[in-house]
């Protein structure tokens, strides 16, 4: 959102909008849900919901971000599939799992036949073996993460809206809470 908002703050610029003006009403913005929906639960474990859309840049976008805010702590990726990509979908899906590998996500899971290119190439790129997990159900991916997550973990979950993410995440904060 951060390109999104350093726009607008150019048009407001342009417009002889004065900047604190401009950032008093950007920090006023609000995300439609499951955009980076951050929940934090009475473990202190940090659900990530960006479950609205993914297109391989704003996966890597939030691989990044979620890195960042699990600082020195553990990463769990909860992945789908990026739809409508057509034919460089295998591509785009395989560079999602080595960029997991370079941000060294701690736990990668997949859901679907589609994402489980991602975690093909994080094997390949570097992830443990033993830390990668696809499947082909959300209900599967849920058993996992509640097995695996403690404090201080990030858990993102990110996928298009055909994946239906949104409602593992909704479970998995219910299951945590």
């Amino acid at each position: 959102m951060v390109p999104n908002a350093l726009a607008a703050a150019a048009v407001g610029a342009e417009l002889d909008v004065p900047l604190e003006t401009a950032a008093a009403v950007l920090a006023e913005a609000r995300i439609t849900r499951w955009r980076m929906q951050t929940s934090g639960t009475p473990d202190g474990i940090r659900v990530v919901n960006d479950a609205y859309n993914a297109n391989p840049e704003s996966v890597a976008a939030a691989l990044k971000t979620a890195r960042w805010m699990a600082a020195d702590g553990r990463l769990i990726a909860v992945l789908g599939q990026m739809a409508e990509l057509g034919t460089i979908a295998a591509e785009e899906h395989e560079r999602v799992g080595e960029l997991a590998a370079r941000l060294h996500v701690d736990r990668l899971i997949t859901i679907g036949p589609e994402a489980k290119a991602i975690a093909v190439a994080g094997v390949r790129e570097g992830v443990e073996p033993e830390n990668v997990a696809d499947y082909d159900d959300a209900d599967d991916a849920l058993t996992d993460v509640l097995a695996v997550a403690r404090d201080g973990d990030v858990v993102l979950i990110k996928g298009s809206r055909v994946a239906g993410l949104e409602r593992l995440a909704a479970r998995l904060v219910e299951a945590l809470s």
